[in-house]
Formats: structure tokens, C-alpha cells, sequence
């Protein structure tokens, strides 16, 4: 809450799919089919922003990617700004396999149960602001 971010690349990440084993390659950290859950399965609850702004954003303003057998329960964002850098650099939004480089995205949440955005803005033009996959449900204000 009451937070400025200035030239951070991708301001807000959650990535349940980190590289946590050795090397980072084993089908447990990259499998996007539901595992078993046993007590290895990260959890992560309800977050909480209020009150942002975020200057000079350059991958995306956000990425949230939780486990199809345990998503992210939720993501409540108010009163958050994202500006973004007029020179983008390209490059992955958080530490996991098989995902793309990508410039100038806006908020992906993919396997988040709520996602509760209330006058959340972007100041510069870009073609998707919010990108659900998996999601139950999507309120915007």
C-alpha cells in the first residue's frame, strides 16, 4: 500500500512455476497439466494493492501464475497506475520455462481463483491491459 515504483521491468510477479530443483528443467516445475497436491504444492492466498504507481514499465505490469491443481486465491489491485518506459526492453516477465520474451503487456493472471481490479489504469497505449487464463472470475471497476 502507498508504494512508487520507478524502472522496475515487471512490477508485480507470482510465479508458482519458479525454478526451484536443480537446473530448473524437471517436468515438476514446468508442467502446466495438475499435478498430485502433497506438502512439495506452494500456496499462495489473497494479495492485496492499493494506492500504486508504477513508472517506467517495460516487460508487463504484472504476472501472476499460479498451479492448475492449487491457483492463486486472489488479486485485488486499487488505485494502481502503470506508465510505461518509451524505450521497452524485451524479455520474460518471471523466472520459468517456455514462456516467450514480451514488451509493453499489461496484467496476466493465469490459474488465479479472484481477481478484483478497481481503478487500475494504464497511461500509455497498449493492446491487451488485462489477459486471463484459467481465472474463475474477473471483476473491473
Amino acid at each position: 500500500e502507498n508504494v512508487q515504483m520507478i524502472d522496475v521491468l515487471t512490477p508485480f510477479v507470482m510465479n508458482m512455476f519458479y525454478f526451484c530443483d536443480p537446473d530448473g528443467k524437471t517436468d515438476y516445475v514446468s508442467l502446466k497439466t495438475p499435478m498430485p497436491v502433497d506438502d512439495r504444492t506452494p500456496y499462495l492466498g489473497n494479495f492485496y494493492f492499493r494506492n500504486m504507481t508504477c513508472e517506467g514499465v517495460s516487460i508487463a505490469a504484472g504476472a501472476f501464475y499460479g498451479l492448475p491443481e492449487q491457483p492463486i486465491e486472489g488479486v485485488t489491485m486499487e488505485n494502481v497506475t502503470f506508465k510505461y518506459t518509451k524505450n521497452p526492453k524485451e524479455g520474460v516477465p518471471a523466472m520459468m520455462r517456455e514462456i516467450s520474451p514480451m514488451s509493453k503487456k499489461g496484467l496476466i493472471f493465469e490459474n488465479v481463483k479472484e481477481v478484483n481490479l478497481t481503478n487500475v489504469k494504464f497511461l500509455d497505449r497498449i493492446d491487451e491491459e488485462v489477459e486471463i487464463v484459467g481465472s474463475t472470475n474477473l471483476t473491473r471497476n
